[in-house]
Formats: C-alpha cells, structure tokens, sequence
C-alpha cells in the first residue's frame, strides 16, 4: 500500500466518524469515533510540534504543513523531511 493510498484512507476514515451520528448504522458507534479522531488529533498536534522547525524549511503555502500534519501525520512530513535530506 502507498503513501496516496493511506492518506486516502485516512481521509475517509475522518469522513465517516464525522457523518456517522447522521448515518444510521453507525450512530451506536458515533461516540467512539468522534473519540478516536480526538485523540488522532492531538497525537497529530503532538506530531507537529516535533517536526514544526524542520517543517519550516521546506517551502510551502500558507498553512498546508499544519493542516496535512493534523490530517496525515507522519504520513505527510516523513517522505517530506527525506526527500528534502537527499
């Protein structure tokens, strides 16, 4: 599985807890869900202040680093901060 594949993935994963006290089948689960990204937020967060300086020398626009480490976390800024190394 590659890097588009996960980040993919993730997406949809954040996409379904988000809808799921609106989808039927899902409601039982919703709280659980909407807990989990909670947490995946802030070890994200956590993510991002570790790497935040070694982030800032790679050129990008506005606040994409912040926002693709809060959504990706490693997924994003480690294939990033090694391309950027070779």
């Amino acid at each position: 599985m590659n890097s588009t594949q996960l980040k993919g993935g993730s997406l949809a994963f954040y996409l379904l807890a988000l809808a799921s006290p609106l989808i039927s089948a899902l409601q039982p689960y919703s709280r659980t869900l909407l807990i989990i990204v909670g947490i995946l937020a802030l070890a994200h967060l956590g993510e991002y202040l570790m790497v935040r300086k070694r982030l800032a020398a790679i050129p990008a626009e506005g606040i994409n680093h912040f926002v693709s480490v809060l959504l990706f976390g490693f997924l994003y800024w480690a294939p990033l901060l090694k391309s950027s190394r070779d």
